[in-house]
């Protein structure tokens, strides 16, 4: 059907194909042979094969695919190819042009192709054009062996020409062109070698049909070969000469009448080797000299065989493996799978490999028998330099030793020594260089594949014992040995040397000055080899499995190795992890990866657990993956045995040094974190296995995450904490309720919210000019936003009467010595909470929290002590009296005692008053008589928040004005201990309270006069202070009010005492305080006069002349005024402006006589 579609696109029957198009040709081409090779591997794996013992020997070869077709459809398939070439003989496509001829070299060698296609292809001139001509190098080889093929069906004057063409280019090839020197070279090796095949094969004759080739002719051919190898300037030429020399070389030993001296060519062939700088000249050379040994004898073999080892320092693989191609044909001969036809097309090669192997088994066991000496030879020479110091060496030793046993791997000699040569490859598993790692393990592969059957159970033991960690490990380390990676130590940033050696490491271990950091490089080195040969024996075993080997026997050593495999599936190397997942899939094939884990679980988890701890961050990051990808689904008597440890492993990788080892841990950790939040909700999980789940998440997380030194394994626990909180059950919140909001409380402080950044603005608060209390603020604010804040919501709404009991004093332990600002404004608030959701249950604690809360009263954040204020005021409101009362008298004592020595004191005391009647209901119980009397004088402070606060409180309470005449008696008891207050502010402030209570009606004070003027005199004594003039004008103004009318008890014993009194004080020294004294004088004159007869009129006018006449005759100039001070002359003159107003004021006519008789 392909070709029948393929037949009609080129017939362009669905669209045109212009030239530029012929590419969709060659994509076709390479579809159909793509389909070949499918239908080959599909038919080989049918039920209808044999075991998977013999399944390689019985399966269906491309080659045999091919022949099996029916005629007619290799004529479809001949017809589409020739239909093609004849496409692109004008468009000269090369590699178009390379797919088409490599497809008709296939179809030639399949033998069920008509005599008909074979002879239309020999007239087909165009291929002997690609042969001389091509224009790309892979084209002119593939044609030149489809020449070759044709070659004996050709007419002999056909064939005369082509050779005749071929050996032009051996006549002075130096002026030739390459290109077409190359051609030529390449039919004439070809061609040659395939006559010589044939003559092999056949009676001896070297006529076939027209193709004849005479010994001198052979001769000839050798020795322009050979010329061209010497002299020849261009590398290309000389290495398909040296191809060419090769291909003759095979079948050169059979004609006796070959002159040609193999030594000089072994010799020549050697130093190409050996000193070429060009690696494909010393691939074909090394080829070539394989070649020459096939069927010899004799010495020349061990010539060849040492001239091939001695490149064993080269660093190019491709060379090594070329050099082993020809140690298999050295040592094997013919026997050796190497020898296979070079004209075989790479798609049949195994097919030819396989007739060769069963058809040379007896005739080399006779032939080839002189030839086990070499190899025993060779094979001790590969193993002497497997204990090589250098590591060059040992992976050419063995590239060799996998070339011999991958082309001779069934010959007697190879089975004699396949256990030292499973030996070695064991060993080399553990090589710190990859490619000797893979080489190790695929010599493994074709080792089993070659021996004996009761080798191979000790084979795979020998494997999974390296899987397991407890294979031989190489104890003897050459000095000169390369431990390490190179570039693993660097000797500095900018350098590009590294120590790799045994020996250079003890030097830099001693440079250092540390002699013992050689143990901790060696444990490195060690730790890399066991990892690395872990990966070689997962290679090993995934190719076996590929080949269909020994499936049963490994699945019975898999059963004990499956978690390890499984955590190796994820391990950080791509190449480790492949080969661990090909072996499970292979080996599990109709099992899912889930299953195999159902399976395997326990194992499982306790392998990645284990590896999450190892020294080796290898280990660490691929237990990290295995884990997160293991546990996602899991049922919760699965897990629930694990989950603690899984939390422990899981955090420490979070904090792993080793950035991907973190990253990983992190995922692990996500992942956990889902299935804990999963098992933990009621509606996805049995309740008593959601209970149990969510009691150990949340006293894991609560303790051991947040109190863990990592930064990051914090955020993660205080994040999951949350999210498990908001899913678990409300009888597994109200269980942990009372530790959660202890431990929730204390990590506000401990986990703040942006410290680094509040820390360095609160360390260089004036350079971004920010207050002490802004920033607290700021920290406040943040700690609103927190998780935790969250969490401590979910908290208070699970407060039941059971768990406040205990909830109770771990919250009063907080509010009295809880540590950090959040922590204390955190508790105050969560208080504030409870009154508003639970208040009932905070009634129970009401008394010992009232109690605790003052004592951040005194916390130096306002913002702490605002918030205490507030939460205690709310408590109030479920509060007992006694409580409430004694709350009370903690305000008074913050605002009459506190307040003395910080303005603070007063502050918390006004507010205090402030949000209890504000809040509290049980405002009409409160002691009004012991808390009027502080109000009151909180309506005098000179702080505007507490006057404020007092005066909303006085308004809310008292009243405008009533107040004062109905609690006269409360108020005066606290105002006049303040008029003998150690504090001058405080005596101030009193004296301020006495004026306004006059002001506000203080009827009290006629009553008695003497207990309100008495007081203010002994306070009036005395030094003169700051402030003392609002004694004076409460004196004044008590005065005024008890002399408005007459009703007032001891009128007149009081006012001679205040007159008294002001007559003395205007003597005072202090220019401004005899200032006030002189105006006060006048006012309480100014009612005196109007009230007194006349005898105490003269009285009072006396007092007042001989006072001021003092203050007259010094024109007001104090003993504290300075003479250089220019305000002096205005306050004297002011000074004396008040006394003569002072003098009009006691100036009346009755007084007359008296004054005319003094005026002199």
């Amino acid at each position: 059907a392909l070709l029948k579609l393929f037949d009609d696109l080129l017939n362009q029957k669905y669209y045109s194909l212009p030239p530029p198009n012929l590419k969709v040709i060659e994509s076709c081409l390479s579809f159909l042979r793509l389909t070949i090779q499918s239908n080959s591997k599909k038919e080989a794996s049918s039920p209808s094969s044999s075991s998977s013992s013999s399944s390689s020997s019985s399966s269906l070869s491309p080659l045999s695919f091919l022949s099996s077709l029916p005629p007619t459809t290799l004529s479809d398939y001949y017809t589409t190819l020739k239909a093609c070439l004849e496409q692109v003989s004008e468009a000269r496509i090369s590699s178009l042009e390379f797919v088409i001829s490599r497809a008709l070299l296939e179809l030639v060698n399949v033998p069920t192709l008509s005599d008909e296609h074979i002879s239309d292809l020999v007239k087909d001139v165009r291929l002997k054009d690609f042969a001389f001509s091509g224009s790309r190098p892979d084209l002119q080889e593939v044609s030149a062996k489809l020449v070759a093929l044709l070659s004996p069906k050709m007419e002999k004057k056909d064939f005369d020409e082509l050779i005749e063409k071929a050996m032009g280019v051996l006549d002075t090839p130096e002026k030739k062109n390459p290109k077409d020197v190359v051609g030529g070279l390449l039919v004439l090796g070809y061609t040659l070698g395939y006559i010589l095949s044939k003559q092999m094969e056949g009676d001896g004759d070297v006529v076939m049909d027209g193709a004849t080739f005479t010994p001198e002719t052979i001769e000839k051919c050798v020795t322009g070969f050979f010329g061209i190898v010497e002299k020849h300037k261009n590398n290309s030429v000389v290495a398909v000469a040296i191809q060419a020399l090769g291909n003759v070389g095979r079948f050169t030993s059979t004609i006796e009448s070959s002159t040609f001296e193999i030594s000089k060519i072994v010799k020549v062939l050697t130093h190409l080797l050996v000193e070429s700088s060009d690696s494909k000249i010393k691939e074909q050379a090394a080829i070539a000299l394989g070649c020459l040994c096939l069927g010899r004898e004799g010495e020349v073999l061990r010539e060849v065989a040492k001239g091939l080892m001695s490149v064993s320092k080269s660093r190019q693989i491709e060379v090594q493996f070329s050099v082993g191609e020809a140690l298999a044909c050295v040592g094997a001969g013919w026997d050796s799978l190497s020898a296979v036809d070079p004209l075989v097309p790479e798609l049949f090669r195994e097919d030819q490999k396989q007739k060769q192997r069963e058809s040379k088994k007896d005739e080399g066991k006779q032939e080839e028998k002189g030839k086990d000496e070499v190899l025993v030879m060779i094979l001790r020479e590969i193993f002497l330099l497997m204990g090589h110091n250098t590591s060059v060496v040992r992976q050419s030793a063995l590239v060799w030793l996998l070339s011999l046993t991958k082309f001779c791997g069934a010959h007697p000699v190879m089975r004699t020594h396949s256990p030292q040569i499973q030996e070695v490859f064991c060993e080399l598993l553990g090589d710190s260089d990859d490619l000797i790692q893979e080489l190790a393990g695929r010599g493994l592969l074709f080792l089993q594949q070659y021996s004996a059957e009761d080798q191979k159970e000790q084979l795979l033991t020998d494997l999974f014992a390296q899987l397991s960690g407890k294979g031989k490990k190489r104890s003897n380390i050459p000095a000169e040995d390369a431990l390490l990676l190179p570039g693993a130590i660097k000797l500095s940033s900018s350098s590009t040397t590294s120590k790799g050696t045994y020996k250079e490491l003890c030097n830099l271990a001693a440079e250092c000055g540390q002699p013992d950091l050689i143990y901790s490089l060696m444990a490195m080195t060690s730790k890399h080899a066991v990892w690395n040969s872990r990966k070689g024996a997962a290679f090993a075993v995934g190719e076996i499995l590929g080949k269909g080997l020994a499936q049963e026997e490994i699945k019975q050593h898999l059963k004990g190795v499956i978690p390890k495999m499984y955590r190796h599936s994820y391990d950080p190397n791509p190449r480790l992890a492949q080969g661990m997942s090909h072996i499970l899939s292979l080996a599990y094939p109709s099992q899912g990866s889930i299953s195999l884990i159902d399976d395997n679980l326990k194992g499982i988890f306790e392998e990645c657990l284990n590896a999450m701890g190892s020294r080796e961050w290898r280990a660490r990051q691929g237990g990290c993956s295995a884990l997160g990808a293991a546990i996602p689904g899991r049922r919760p008597h699965e897990v629930m045995d694990y989950i603690e440890r899984m939390w422990t492993m899981c955090f420490r990788c979070v904090d792993d040094v080793k950035e991907t080892v973190a990253q990983t841990g992190i995922a692990a950790t996500k992942s956990l974190a889902s299935l804990c939040v999963r098992l933990s909700d009621t509606s996805q999980t049995p309740k008593p296995q959601c209970e149990d789940a969510a009691v150990l998440t949340i006293d894991y997380l609560s303790s051991k995450g947040m109190e863990n030194e990592a930064a990051p394994v914090r955020q993660f626990s205080i994040g999951f904490l949350v999210k498990v909180m908001k899913v678990a059950s409300p009888d597994v919140l109200k269980k942990k309720c009372p530790k959660l909001v202890s431990i929730l409380l204390e990590g506000l402080s401990t986990h703040e919210v942006a410290g680094e950044q509040l820390n360095y603005i609160s360390q260089h608060s004036e350079s971004v000019q920010r207050s002490k209390d802004e920033i607290d603020a700021m920290r406040v604010n943040f700690s609103k936003d927190s998780p935790l804040q969250e969490a401590l919501s979910i908290c208070v709404k699970h407060v039941t009467d059971d768990n406040v009991k205990e909830l109770g004093p771990l919250l009063v332990a907080l509010l009295k010595r809880g540590v950090g600002l959040q922590t204390r404004f955190g508790a105050a608030s969560f208080v504030t909470q409870m009154a508003v959701i639970c208040p009932n249950q905070l009634e129970a604690i009401s008394a010992r929290v009232l109690q605790a809360l003052p004592y951040l009263f005194d916390d130096t954040s306002s913002a702490v002590r605002t918030a205490a204020i507030d939460a205690a005021a709310h408590v109030a409101r479920v509060g007992s009296t006694k409580a409430v009362e004694r709350y009370i008298d903690h305000l008074i004592d913050c605002y009459m005692e506190k307040g003395l020595e910080k303005s603070e004191g007063r502050v918390t005391g006004s507010l205090g008053f402030r949000q209890l009647v504000k809040l509290s209901q049980k405002s009409t119980r409160l002691d009004l008589d012991k808390a009027v009397g502080v109000v009151f004088l909180g309506l005098c402070d000179t702080n505007s928040q507490v006057k404020n606060s007092m005066e909303e409180v006085w308004e809310e309470m008292f009243g405008a004005h009533g107040g004062a005449r109905v609690y006269y008696q409360p108020i005066l008891s606290s105002l006049l201990p303040s008029l003998q207050s150690s504090s001058w502010p405080r005596r101030a402030q009193a004296g301020k309270g006495l004026s306004l209570l006059a002001a506000k009606g203080g009827e009290g004070m006629k009553e008695d006069p003497s207990s309100v003027i008495d007081p203010l005199l002994k306070a009036l004594g005395g030094r003169t202070w700051e402030g003392k003039t609002a004694l004076l004008t409460a004196l004044v103004d008590v005065s005024l009010y008890i002399w408005k009318d007459s009703s007032a008890k001891g009128e007149s014993e009081s006012s001679e005492k205040i007159l008294l009194f002001l007559q003395k004080e205007v003597k005072n020294r202090k220019n401004e305080y005899k200032r006030q004294c002189i105006i006060s004088l006048g006012k309480v004159v100014r009612v005196f006069l109007g009230r007194e007869g006349k005898g105490g009129r003269e009285r009072a006018f006396e007092l007042v002349c001989e006072s001021l006449l003092k203050v007259l005759e010094s024109k007001g100039v104090g003993d504290d005024d300075d003479d250089d001070d220019k305000t002096k002359v205005p306050r004297a003159l002011a000074l004396c402006a008040e006394a003569w107003k002072t003098f009009g004021a006691a100036w009346s006519p009755s007084s007359s006589s008296s004054s005319s008789s003094s005026s002199s």
